[in-house]
């Protein structure tokens, strides 16, 4: 469908929908578009092609990174003022789950890290590929946000 039809028909329910609608509907689209901005910015410091890594002390690091960051980004989206209607929801399947990978995520870097110092590589590994995984945590996380409207943040762009 032409990108014009579908603005068009974008504006004509949004001048359809009462006040009190268009401004939720309003509302909705800057968190989006603030949460998904604050993903896009996480995604730029944890790009594997841009922080490629090849040994033991560098997936570690590359692991550390990505828990600092998924931290920060996680807290940066929680400060966002949410949708009123939308705030509990948000913050029950989003921030909080988010919040629960972010200390995941430190967690198996801690561990890493310590099994760095030990010499102990197959340990650094399985910590490694255990945090790529998908946990049913996020799952449910991304599948919401995606139901949402979010698309970066979902895991759906980069």
């Amino acid at each position: 469908m032409d990108a014009r039809v579908v603005l068009g028909v974008a504006i004509l329910v949004a001048a359809a929908l009462p006040p009190s609608s268009q401004d939720t509907l309003a509302a909705k689209r800057r968190y989006v578009a603030a949460a998904e901005a604050a993903c896009l910015a996480a995604g730029r410091q944890t790009d594997p092609g841009r922080y490629p890594v090849s040994t033991e002390q560098e997936d570690v690091e590359e692991l550390e990174r990505a828990a600092r960051v998924m931290r920060a980004t996680v807290e940066r989206i929680a400060a966002i003022r949410p949708p009123q209607a939308d705030a509990a929801m948000l913050r029950a399947r989003f921030v909080e789950p988010g919040r629960r990978l972010a200390g995941r995520l430190g967690g198996h870097a801690t561990r890493a890290r310590a099994a760095l110092a030990a010499g102990d590589a197959g340990t650094v590994r399985r910590l490694v590929e255990a945090s790529l995984r998908p946990d049913p945590t996020e799952v449910s996380m991304r599948s919401f946000a995606l139901s949402y409207g979010f698309a970066i943040c979902a895991g759906e762009q980069p």
